[in-house]
């Protein structure tokens, strides 16, 4: 039987009794997030709004709110008040930009942030400042935009000068200096929700991880993401969340796999299907399919079926259905083509006959391998019998053989040769006879011979070069 093809399987970033084992797995029950924006920002940055780091930003963060609503601040004009906001946080927090620091508690006290934080905290400075605000998102940036007197503004967070982008600006009050931030163009930029641009921290995290290769810590983030932004966002935030979530499942099965963690694999897909039968997904189903495939086919070529028996019926419970019957056609096939190999040709032939009542032999490629180890073991006996020199008995095997596989062509090439064989036995028969002078017993071996073999050229040749020697 042909090798089974082991599945590869790419992601981008139900259960198998009434009771599945969670120990050693991510959990699947989000934590629930308290607070305001600032406390979920620290949360997805992996810090407690309780604990001591989580303190101190916010006594710091609040100092910051406290300013940008003071009666100076609030006193100046939309655009003015929303200008003086990024102002003040480079004057006070940001410092470095580092393009995968997207935690809050890192950028209140080492100054470093990229896009994500340091547009979250414009965001909550703004609403605090009575703005309304926009947040905006690419496949990879985030920034914001404002409402002020009436008039859109987008915020280039990661620049100081970044306000109303392509805006000359005075690099400096003491000099003729002059700073322009460039205008992006923000390739299909889409405006989200205040939770939605919170919860990209968590994303961006994930993302780190993967870099690292852990695949665990990004589960649990993008669970506690999605439920915040179920709670908050919108219709479409929630299902990006939700395919994120379902995205981070998957990868660290495939990572169980690449491990050779077959089983933990399985036991973890079927965790989710079981936890909530929403935590599955067609790119889920393939991921259990693709898994098992791989797993059977890597004992089928080992040619242990039994082991692969084993493991399809522990884990046949989340197979699709086209899946399931699919592997059960490469066991069965591994099952059949060992065994007939461990027996003898009769055997063999009586254990393949047998098959016909197993509905798993109708299956195209079971019903073609069935085919072609009969037609082997029937050459086996034929070519048995041809080799002691039993020409006509070889023949005769493949006659009966015939009448099983009529179409096959490989056992009418042995029957030919077979004839064949057996009219050199004749020719030399009759060649000894007539160099004797015994020409009625050679005449009657040929008459034999063209009986059994009646279209050999050989013998019909032999058999006129015999009439011309008796007629003289």
């Amino acid at each position: 039987m042909k090798k089974i093809l082991v599945l590869t399987f790419f992601a981008l970033i139900s259960g198998l009794c009434a009771a599945l084992p969670s120990e050693g797995f991510p959990s699947l029950k989000p934590e629930e997030i308290s607070g305001g924006l600032m406390e979920a920002a620290l949360f997805f940055s992996d810090v407690s709004p309780q604990s001591q780091q989580g303190r101190l930003v916010l006594e710091e963060y609040a100092g910051l709110s406290k300013e940008v609503s003071s009666p100076s601040y609030m006193s100046l004009s939309e655009r003015e008040r929303g200008e003086a906001i990024l102002t003040l946080m480079y004057e006070k927090v940001l410092d470095r930009y580092s393009l995968k620091q997207s935690s809050i508690e890192v950028m209140f006290r080492e100054g470093t942030y990229n896009c994500v934080s340091s547009s979250v905290l414009y965001a909550c400075l703004a609403l605090d400042a009575g703005l309304t605000v926009f947040p905006q998102m690419t496949t990879d940036h985030a920034f914001c935009t404002i409402l002020a007197e009436g008039k859109k503004f987008d915020v280039e967070t990661t620049n100081p000068y970044g306000f109303n982008p392509g805006e000359k600006k005075y690099a400096s009050a003491d000099s003729n200096r002059y700073a322009v931030v460039p205008a992006r163009v923000y390739s299909q930029r889409k405006e989200c929700s205040v939770y939605m641009l919170v919860s990209l921290i968590a994303q961006n995290r994930a993302s780190v991880f993967l870099e690292q290769k852990n695949y665990e810590a990004p589960v649990t983030l993008m669970l506690n993401r999605y439920a915040y932004v179920r709670a908050n966002g919108s219709n479409s935030e929630v299902q990006s969340a939700f395919d994120g979530f379902l995205t981070a499942c998957n990868n660290y099965a495939l990572e169980q796999q690449r491990r050779g963690e077959y089983e933990k694999a399985l036991v973890w897909l079927s965790l989710c299907r079981e936890t909530d039968s929403s935590y599955w997904n067609g790119t889920m189903q393939s991921a259990y399919d693709s898994i098992t495939n791989n797993r059977i086919a890597g004992l089928l070529n080992s040619g242990n079926w039994q082991e692969a028996q084993k493991f399809l019926d522990e884990f046949s419970k989340n197979l699709s259905d086209s899946a399931l019957a699919k592997f059960r056609g490469y066991v069965y096939q591994k099952y059949v083509e060992q065994t007939a190999y461990s027996l003898t040709p009769d055997q063999a032939l009586l254990f393949l006959g047998k098959q016909n009542s197993n509905p798993l032999s109708k299956q195209k490629d079971a019903a073609s391998l069935i085919a072609s180890l009969t037609e082997y073991m029937w050459s086996q006996k034929i070519l048995a019998a041809e080799n002691t020199g039993d020409h006509l008995s070889a023949v005769a095997l493949a006659d009966e053989a015939l009448k099983v596989l009529p179409s096959s062509s490989y056992i009418k090439k042995i029957r030919q040769t077979c004839l064949d064989n057996y009219a050199v036995t004749v020719h030399n028969r009759f060649a000894d006879l007539a160099n004797s002078g015994r020409y009625e017993e050679a005449l009657a071996v040929l008459d034999e011979g063209l009986s059994f073999h009646p279209s050999s050229a050989t013998l019909k040749r032999d058999r006129q070069t015999l009439i011309r020697m008796m007629s003289h």
